[in-house]
């Protein structure tokens, strides 16, 4: 018993190590390159590397946390280069250690930082020193005194040793400006809150597992200059029934809702008072990257929403991929479409480059256990 508990322990600690198909490509490897692409399995590591990618003259333009069982596993981030003459951006990743995660998230808002877009996410790590003293030392003590192990091979629960931290990636993008922003923490579909709140842009800004982050901002900061308005919030989660959904987005849509905010299946439907914008929508389901990519691209004025890509492993491993598009009446703008996906980190920043010079730019990005996954866009 003690030799396979040893050799559990012995694989487990083995498989920690760096995987080849998660080795992140590094920002000086290649000059003159629009993007990058971050694909971090320990979370810490991602603060210094941003802070290299940001000294070097990018910024974030996609985050996609890599969700398992409601926890976020990895992350991974696509960093575009910053405009010419354009200030660099900052990057702070705090966490839930000290003061408490609402606190310290409100205390760089006030210093002009704000949430990054899908940038909230609970991380669950196995503190494996702690499992070994806790657990396998005392079995040995067992077999050495008993000859036997009648407690902790079969009885001891493993899960105890779980670490959860709570992470908040935030950018600022001119140190000048402190942007009137709060934050706040909500128990998953509670939104009772966000619909009650009237002045201001609010929104759900993330939405990944336990962890729903409302921001709530002053009207008249950035690119935020309208008068204020009374404006009317509805949260519509996807249940994944697919005539359903599209129901009740066409319901709302004839309301004179549209979507402002999207976090995989949870949408931010928002009414104002003077709004007279129309907006259809069409929910794709379970589609394969290419005919989702032939569907984009016959649907005429349809834009996918940006966040509302969702992707689905079968049970053989073959990937499934879910979306919203929007139409706004009167839009004459057609959108073409190409979607990448690949394991491996670099060879998905090589394909970024490329479609880069055919005129693409990142819209939504996914990140699953088999590989990641981007749509780009651009105007025909």
């Amino acid at each position: 018993m003690i030799s396979k508990i040893w050799a559990g322990m012995v694989l487990v600690l083995i498989s920690l190590g760096p995987s080849v198909r998660e080795q992140t490509a590094p920002p000086n490897s290649q000059q003159g390159v629009r993007y990058l692409v971050l694909d971090e399995k320990k979370i810490p590591s991602v603060r210094q590397k941003l802070t290299e990618a940001a000294g070097n003259g990018f910024h974030i333009v996609a985050v996609a946390p890599k969700m398992k069982d409601g926890f976020t596993s990895g992350l991974t981030i696509i960093l575009q280069r910053n405009k010419e003459g354009a200030a660099a951006r900052e990057y702070t990743l705090l966490d839930d250690q000290s003061i408490g995660l609402t606190g310290r998230v409100d205390e760089a808002a006030a210093k002009g930082f704000r949430v990054v877009t899908h940038g909230g996410f609970e991380h669950q790590r196995h503190d494996y020193g702690r499992d070994f003293s806790g657990s396998l030392i005392p079995a040995i003590i067992e077999q050495m005194i008993y000859g036997h192990d009648p407690y902790h091979a079969s009885t001891i629960d493993h899960r105890k040793y779980d670490v959860r931290t709570m992470y908040m990636l935030m950018e600022r993008s001119d140190s000048r400006s402190a942007a009137p922003c709060e934050y706040f923490l909500i128990a998953p579909g509670e939104t009772a809150f966000l619909e009650g709140m009237r002045q201001g842009k609010n929104r759900i800004v993330a939405a990944e597992g336990s962890l729903w982050v409302i921001e709530s901002c002053a009207i008249g900061f950035g690119i935020d200059t309208v008068t204020p308005e009374p404006v009317t919030i509805r949260s519509l989660p996807l249940s994944e029934k697919l005539e359903k959904d599209q129901n009740q987005l066409n319901a709302a849509a004839a309301d004179g809702f549209h979507v402002s905010y999207a976090a995989g299946r949870h949408l931010t439907l928002e009414k104002g008072s003077s709004s007279g914008t129309l907006c259809e929508y069409q929910i794709v389901s379970n589609k394969s990257a290419s005919s989702l990519q032939k569907l984009l691209n016959s649907t005429g004025q349809f834009r996918l929403i940006s966040g509302s890509l969702r992707v689905k492993l079968n049970f053989w491993g073959t990937e499934k991929l879910s979306a919203v598009l929007e139409r706004v009446s009167g839009s004459t703008t057609a959108y073409r479409y190409k979607i990448l996906r690949s394991s491996i980190s670099r060879d998905m920043q090589s394909d970024l480059n490329d479609a880069a010079n055919e005129g693409y730019t990142v819209r939504d990005l996914v990140r699953d256990d088999m590989g990641i996954t981007a749509i780009l866009e651009a105007t025909r």
